[in-house]
């Protein structure tokens, strides 16, 4: 999977000088005016820019020139592209402008969501058991909405994780929730290709902490499917619980977790609902099938809460 930073500034980019992206000297399409470094990924770099013809500020996702010149990714982010552009706007999804082939190059202009990643608040607060109940189900339900979204589209994002959700602070301490970095250039890569865009110094298909059973061993668990994305959601719901995910250690600990241990529910704070066990065990469930297979049924399950 080719993964990549949010659209969020990155404190440890940000004051770096600009690194020209373009043969324009900061200038894409005639239109686009770099400004500064938000956040770097295995895909590429983010950057801050200027619409200089709708006046407002964008991010602008580049392409590693290795990926972009691989005509099997150029296909997969032009395919994805249209995909996330038929989404149209959700308020829990980081929206697509445009995206802009120039001179060899691939842009990917997206809307501008300041604030900090849901990874980036849980690094915050190191030492604390997680979240408050009301803002981790705040949150997990925002994300599930955006994932009812896609899924509808017969999208599957596969690259659900904390550092993909983008998190902005709103009046009376509530945040606000957008799903980013979703079906860019990760979509169905045979093992051949994968193999291809690892020697370019690519990372994998997922992110192992938050990947589902199937994402590890398709032969035993079947296809990625919807409820690959609820697995990683239901990870995500323990982590903002607990501190940190069920599963942990060496990448082999970690995959030997997703694939035949079962979460160690009574790591949850004694305070919580009971129901919350019941909940967590559905969406962490071996089998796919066995899982919520949409997410309205997940948020169904939250609202009895």
């Amino acid at each position: 999977m080719l993964n990549d930073s949010s659209t969020l500034l990155d404190t440890t980019v940000a004051d770096r000088p600009l690194v020209v992206v373009c043969d324009d000297g900061g200038l894409i399409a005639g239109r686009y005016r770099l400004l500064r470094p938000l956040g770097e990924g295995g895909m590429g770099n983010v950057y801050l820019a200027d619409d200089l013809v709708l006046a407002r500020q964008v991010a602008v996702k580049t392409v590693r020139p290795e990926l972009s010149d691989n005509e099997e990714v150029r296909s997969r982010i032009k395919r994805e592209c249209r995909l996330h552009a038929a989404i149209g706007a959700h308020p829990n999804i980081v929206t697509l402008y445009d995206t802009v082939e120039e001179n060899g190059h691939i842009y990917l202009v997206m809307e501008y969501f300041a604030g900090e990643t849901l990874a980036g608040r849980l690094a915050a607060a190191n030492g604390c058991q997680g979240l408050p109940l009301n803002k981790a189900l705040d949150i997990v339900r925002q994300l599930l909405r955006a994932l009812a979204c896609i899924h509808d589209r017969d999208i599957v994002h596969r690259d659900i994780k904390t550092s993909n959700i983008l998190l902005q602070l709103q009046p009376y301490g509530r945040y606000l929730a957008k799903l980013t970095d979703f079906g860019i250039a990760r979509a169905e890569v045979e093992a051949g290709a994968m193999t291809r865009l690892t020697s370019l110094g690519t990372q994998g298909p997922g992110t192992p902490v938050y990947m589902a059973p199937e994402r590890i061993d398709p032969q035993t668990f079947g296809d990625v499917c919807p409820a690959s994305d609820l697995y990683a959601v239901g990870i995500i719901l323990f982590e903002l619980l607990t501190g940190q995910p069920p599963f942990t250690g060496t990448m082999t600990e970690i995959f030997s977790g997703h694939l035949v241990q079962q979460p160690a529910l009574s790591a949850l704070p004694v305070s919580l609902p009971i129901q919350l066990h019941a909940v967590l065990h559905t969406a962490l469930a071996k089998q796919p099938a066995e899982r919520y297979q949409d997410a309205e049924g997940f948020l169904a399950a939250l609202v009895e809460l």
